[in-house]
């Protein structure tokens, strides 16, 4: 398992707000395929980007690229895999929406609207 971390970026306010470490499975490891499979649909879906809300944003990136972020003052948070990623922001990865209430936005090619 290697280490991934998403951070969590707000529209409105200060810009970063936190880190978010979980581990990614191997492939080889049970359940990689999914994992692997949701992670993709969360950060990258082509028209319906579940990692932009109408007040935040989450960027995915891997441990390697920590020292870019070693001057912000950023609070981790440390989750054991994807799934407990989503519960821990309020995703419902089933029904596809939060359960904040936040609206996903679309992006229609140009911009998130």
């Amino acid at each position: 398992m290697r280490d991934i971390f998403a951070l969590e970026t707000s529209l409105s306010g200060p810009h970063y707000q936190r880190v978010i470490w979980f581990k990614l499975q191997q492939p080889g490891d049970n359940g990689f395929y999914r994992a692997v499979s949701s992670l993709n649909a969360f950060f990258h879906a082509r028209r319906l980007s579940r990692n932009v809300t109408t007040a935040r944003q989450f960027t995915r990136h891997d441990e390697r690229e920590r020292q870019l972020y070693q001057h912000t003052t950023l609070p981790d948070h440390r989750v054991a895999d994807i799934w407990e990623f989503y519960q821990h922001i309020g995703f419902d990865y089933k029904a596809i929406r939060y359960s904040t209430g936040e609206r996903i936005r679309r992006f229609d090619g140009t911009r998130y609207i």
